[in-house]
């Protein structure tokens, strides 16, 4: 897991090389991996530090905190890098840059999304051993306990994922492979034949494995670009070969520009020009209300 957040890390960093949309360097042209959310896995990351000094010194309630602030920390970084995708995913495929939608997707998203759900389970965990220093509860009935708060976090991610959030979720599968493990393990190093935990842990892994096989079946039925959720509307079918080598979008399909120096290097508004005759098609921008020049 470390390895894949120093992959994802590497990648943003990357993008900082990388020529974007109009001569700008990718993260900004268009800023699809927004600042805020490296701003915010930082302070997860200064929550860390946190949490290994509480736990050094044995004062639980303050390392339960700290895994509360990390988690929190966690979940906003998920949503800015849906939102961010989500907000510029669109450009990124109108300007050949697609190849970026399915790497966010594959190391930023997926990235976010396994360290967030080893948190859960750390609390998770966490809430079961203070079950036992705490409440006085037994190994067994804290176990069970555990399992069962699994079992409900879970089942609320299906319902997100399949569900209310299916077209911003659809390529996240880190969840699954984190969580299928997991079980596996808490299965092998305290099975014991008809133990109510060990029929409960081997029903929980049933259950995970069938939901990542529909989840994989799911996604790739729907893993034609052409059916993305980030494309905001058709793209449009133009020749190659185009006169004067430019190419005229109404600005309602992008909006105005919306990140730092993009109305320097990316667009220019223009309020007349000559129509753009192609073997295919003629895109005449004096009937838009506003139209957007790049080169193609």
């Amino acid at each position: 897991m470390l390895f894949y957040q120093v992959l994802w890390v590497g990648y943003g960093v990357f993008t900082l090389c990388q020529t974007g949309v109009g001569g700008a360097p990718l993260h900004s042209a268009p800023p699809f991996i927004g600042a805020g959310l490296y701003f915010t896995y930082i302070l997860s990351l200064a929550g860390y530090v946190g949490l290994l000094f509480a736990w050094e010194r044995q004062r639980q309630e303050i390392a339960l905190a700290m895994l509360a602030v990390i988690f929190v920390l966690l979940i906003v970084c998920c949503y800015l890098s849906i939102r961010g995708l989500r907000l510029h995913g669109d450009t990124l495929y109108r300007y050949g840059l697609d190849q970026h939608v399915r790497l966010t997707r594959g190391l930023v998203q997926n990235g976010v999304f396994m360290v967030t759900t080893w948190i859960t389970f750390a609390m998770v965990n966490f809430i079961s051993q203070l079950l036992q220093a705490w409440a006085g509860a037994n190994q067994e009935d804290a176990s069970t306990i555990q399992l069962g708060i699994l079992s409900a976090v879970f089942l609320i991610w299906i319902i997100l994922d399949w569900c209310i959030f299916e077209r911003h979720l659809r390529y996240i599968f880190s969840p699954y492979i984190i969580l299928l493990p997991f079980v596996i393990r808490l299965l092998v190093e305290n099975f014991e034949a008809w133990d109510r935990n060990s029929i409960f842990e081997i029903v929980l892994i049933g259950v995970i494995a069938l939901a990542f096989l529909i989840k994989l079946i799911m996604a790739c039925s729907r893993i034609s670009s052409l059916q993305d959720p980030v494309i905001t509307s058709p793209l449009p079918a133009m020749s190659k070969s185009l006169s004067g080598s430019a190419v005229l979008v109404p600005s309602s399909v992008y909006g105005s520009a919306s990140w730092p120096g993009a109305e320097h290097n990316v667009y220019s508004s223009i309020d007349r020009v000559p129509p753009v005759h192609t073997s295919r098609l003629v895109v005449d921008a004096n009937s838009m209300p506003r139209a957007i020049q790049y080169r193609y």
